[in-house]
């Protein structure tokens, strides 16, 4: 049975987290996508790091982070600046939490 090019990748991917002692999750991979130039995936990847774990604000500014680097900064704005439940943006410092929205608002990427 041949592997598809993107099931072939993805195993790749796994390996490389293996070998490096990387866990490899949805967040995670979204962070490697990026940083590969992958933005499509990236986000994808960090929105469903956010799905599977709605109230984790990192996994949520990560993906604020890519959408805004894919230039969709409406979108960026809405997440970066959504409570979840009673954490919100408190994992971050006030002051890195009030940082992220304004650059939501203003479309800085950063």
């Amino acid at each position: 049975m041949a592997l598809t090019e993107a099931v072939q990748d993805y195993l790749e991917k796994l390996y490389w987290f293996e070998e490096a002692d990387i866990e490899p999750t949805q967040a995670n991979l979204a962070a490697v996508a990026g940083r590969m130039g992958d933005l499509d995936t990236a986000v994808s990847r960090a929105t469903r790091a956010v799905t599977l774990a709605p109230t984790n604000a990192t996994a949520r500014l990560q993906l604020g982070s890519l959408l805004l680097s894919a230039g969709k900064v409406e979108e960026a704005s809405v997440e970066l600046t959504k409570e979840v439940g009673d954490v919100g943006l408190e994992c971050c410092s006030p002051r890195a939490a009030s940082t992220h929205r304004s650059r939501a608002r203003t479309g800085d990427g950063g």
